[in-house]
């Protein structure tokens, strides 16, 4: 798949994201460190949009990519830790975007304006049904649900389309989203990460997609130095999320509080995973295939585009 340095240092913003999500011990001030908790798994889900439309993956290549995420997301919720795993619901959103990816742009928007409406009333119809793997995965679940990630996939299909207008639409989508931020502030609503509500998933759409665009054009206009680390951050994302989930679980496990909330942790992982990446593409910059992303990418890309590693071997 080709790679696209502005996609991949929006996928290390998300990957920082989600440590802050996960480790940080305090909201900050404003709850500021709270965003993270609404930006970090819809900005994932965008990003599988966006890089349907950079990446074109072959139907063998999206199965693969999808039953890798599914496979070790299946795993990884069976190894102690704190952390909700979003592996299996981005595996099954890879499936569902080759198809989106086909339909034309306007469908698209209608389909996630449709599906942000309809999403939380659905979460309210299945409740009572939540026993159900399938239900839950796709209406129910506390933390993620299909429904409501479907739109961030539609989203970031129609951005990649607009690219070459990022510089501007970012402003577009953060208007709304500061509105409705500051809104929740002054306590005119509330909006709680994960809940489901419209308000949270019109905040997490306008945020993800302002992401995007604004991190996507400053990684194209920045010199290579300052966004290099952050891009090879992304570009290892896979490794990085199954990586800190295991550490995650020892940490918290032999932490006297019983938790993984650490701001020693929290920099550890940050540092460490930035700089181990970073290391990774300078060492492998040679590698064929997805090997010179990571350890974990370039076993799915092994599977998933064994044509194009042998092209590139000849």
């Amino acid at each position: 798949m080709k790679r696209d340095l502005g996609v991949d240092a929006v996928r290390g913003v998300a990957v920082v994201s989600m440590f802050v999500a996960h480790f940080a011990p305090v909201e900050g001030p404003l709850h500021v460190f709270t965003l993270s908790e609404f930006l970090t798994a819809p900005l994932f889900a965008t990003l599988i949009g966006a890089s349907s439309v950079i990446g074109r993956p072959s139907l063998w290549s999206a199965w693969v990519r999808g039953l890798a995420l599914v496979g070790l997301g299946l795993w990884l919720e069976s190894v102690p830790s704190q952390i909700s795993v979003v592996l299996v619901w981005l595996g099954i959103l890879t499936w569902l975007t080759w198809l989106l990816v086909r339909l034309p742009s306007a469908v698209l928007l209608v389909l996630a304006g449709g599906l942000l409406l309809v999403a939380p009333m659905l979460q309210t119809a299945y409740a009572a049904d939540a026993s159900s793997r399938l239900v839950s995965i796709i209406f129910t679940h506390p933390d993620y649900r299909l429904t409501a990630f479907v739109p961030f996939a539609c989203l970031g299909i129609v951005l990649a389309r607009w690219k070459a207008h990022w510089a501007r639409v970012w402003v577009w989508l953060l208007v709304p989203a500061v509105a409705l931020y500051l809104l929740n502030v002054a306590a005119a609503f509330s909006l709680d990460p994960y809940t489901g509500t419209l308000q949270e998933i019109l905040f997490e759409f306008c945020l993800a997609g302002a992401v995007l665009c604004l991190v996507g054009s400053m990684a194209r206009a920045l010199p290579g130095i300052l966004t290099a680390p952050v891009a090879a951050l992304g570009a290892m994302a896979l490794t990085a999320y199954v990586g800190q989930v295991v550490i995650a679980g020892r940490y918290a496990a032999a932490s006297p509080t019983g938790t993984d909330d650490s701001w020693a942790l929290l920099f550890a992982m940050v540092l460490g995973w930035m700089g181990l990446a970073w290391g990774w593409s300078r060492l492998f910059a040679g590698a064929h295939g997805g090997f010179r992303r990571g350890p974990l990418e370039g076993l799915v890309a092994l599977v998933a585009a064994p044509a194009q590693i042998l092209r590139n071997r000849t």
